[in-house]
């Protein structure tokens, strides 16, 4: 395998793990508003959504690249 050929897998890789990561916070954002939503304690579930996605990403992953999913919005 060539160099290239390695750098292009190693890429696609890192690229699926990107996208894994986006996905997994996104749910994760996903189920700590609907529980917050359910116990009355928030009044705008889109903002909130972005805001969780953000620190999840922040604390959990911190330089690690991760996809956002484009359902989630802007924050």
């Amino acid at each position: 395998m060539t160099a290239d050929e390695e750098l292009e897998q190693a890429t696609k890789h890192d690229l699926a793990r990107a996208g894994e990561r986006g996905e997994r916070l996104q749910r994760m954002s996903n189920e700590i508003v609907s529980k917050l939503l359910v116990a009355g304690i928030l009044r705008d579930p889109r903002s909130a959504r972005v805001l969780t996605f953000h620190v999840l990403a922040d604390w959990l992953y911190g330089n690690k690249s991760i996809d956002i999913p484009t359902s989630l919005g802007e924050p």
